[in-house]
């Protein structure tokens, strides 16, 4: 989804500061000495999301925390203001109290794994605790070639201290924006009004990079 940065477990620290994509324009930067490389947000980037989410055609967001209302709803709004035909759908858990929520703001809601096993991407915000406990159901449950796409590393650390990976055909991503699900939905808002408004955020793709653009 979007960018050739590959992120290994243990990778030199010039690697990780630059990197190249076939479709954000990509610019270096200072920071106090470093030197690094990122890519600009903005409403004028929009255009450029249906070459990023090529081959997507649904996104299953699974869980309702701080970050998963944000980052559905600005999934949801970006690909319905550039005429994306990608579905946004939030997997729960069966008599999760939340399904009732996820509903009331326009979402379809279902249950997870069967959302997990019917979509492109999957965009997992559940907590650490159920990710150590369900990966294994959660990787046998999602289709040949799906994204699953982490907003922070715990899942990768966590597979690494047990001396277990991710499948090897699996492409894994991280978007970690920096601050909690209400700043990422706010800053997005205030993005209609300044362009370039939005939330700071690391990426990184930790395998299947032959997908990245």
């Amino acid at each position: 989804m979007g960018f050739t940065m590959m992120a290994h477990r243990k990778p030199p620290s010039s690697f990780l500061k630059s990197f190249t994509s076939s479709v954000f324009d990509v610019e270096a930067v200072d920071f106090s000495g470093t030197r690094e490389s990122i890519v600009r947000g903005g409403r004028d980037q929009f255009p450029k999301v249906s070459r990023a989410f090529e081959g997507i055609n649904s996104v299953g967001v699974i869980g309702w925390g701080s970050q998963a209302p944000a980052q559905a709803q600005n999934l949801k709004d970006t690909f319905q203001s550039e005429g994306i035909d990608i579905s946004v759908t939030i997997g729960l858990r069966s008599g999760s109290s939340s399904a009732a929520q996820a509903k009331e703001q326009g979402f379809e809601v279902g249950e997870m794994f069967d959302v997990i096993g019917k979509s492109d991407m999957i965009v997992l915000l559940i907590s650490d605790a159920a990710q150590s406990q369900l990966y294994t159901k959660i990787f046998a449950a999602m289709k040949p070639g799906a994204t699953l796409g982490l907003s922070h590393g715990f899942l990768l650390g966590y597979l690494d201290s047990i001396n277990e990976s991710f499948p090897a055909d699996m492409p894994v991503i991280l978007v970690a924006p920096k601050g909690m699900g209400p700043s990422v939905r706010r800053l997005y808002e205030q993005g209609k009004s300044t362009n370039g408004a939005g939330i700071n955020s690391s990426f990184a793709v930790h395998q299947g990079g032959q997908k990245a653009r």
